[in-house]
């Protein structure tokens, strides 16, 4: 049996929060209680990102805008817009950085961080993932899904 890997050259283990459908929820966020349950955010002639709703009527990302439309006339149609997604997921960030510092976001909706310090802290990488699901309800996350 091969004798353990020192701590130096182990591989850093990683903890990733993803938002999954962000874009729409930092849309939602800006138009607060007008925001449509039929809406698709587009780049390009192209539709890139579906509200749950709108994906119930076959409207998915990759749509040309005409065709989304076709398949669901009552179609909400709006730019995306980065800087949108950016200054919503701020807050997520100082909330994620509340539990756990020094958190990578590679786009906003999805952000990793290392977990062995912080599972050393909690108790365990459970005891980090369970502190940063409720930090990230707190904070009105409504889709929020973890891996390590």
């Amino acid at each position: 049996m091969a004798a353990p890997l020192p701590l130096s050259s182990r591989p850093a283990r990683a903890l990733v929060v993803w938002c999954p459908n962000w874009w729409i929820e930092a849309v939602g966020r800006t138009l607060g209680s007008k925001t449509p349950t039929l809406l698709a955010l587009t780049r390009a002639g192209r539709v890139v990102a579906v509200s749950p709703a709108a994906a119930d009527e076959a409207v998915t990302p990759g749509l040309r805008i005409r065709e989304a439309q076709v398949r669901c006339p009552d179609l909400v149609v709006l730019p995306h817009d980065p800087e949108v997604d950016e200054r919503h997921f701020a807050p997520v960030l100082r909330a994620i950085e509340k539990v756990v510092p020094h958190v990578h976001v590679s786009r906003p909706g999805t952000a990793a961080l290392r977990i062995t310090g912080a599972a050393r802290f909690y108790g365990g990488e459970d005891a980090v993932a369970e502190a940063l699901f409720d930090q990230l309800g707190d904070a009105q996350v409504a889709d929020v899904r973890m891996a390590i």
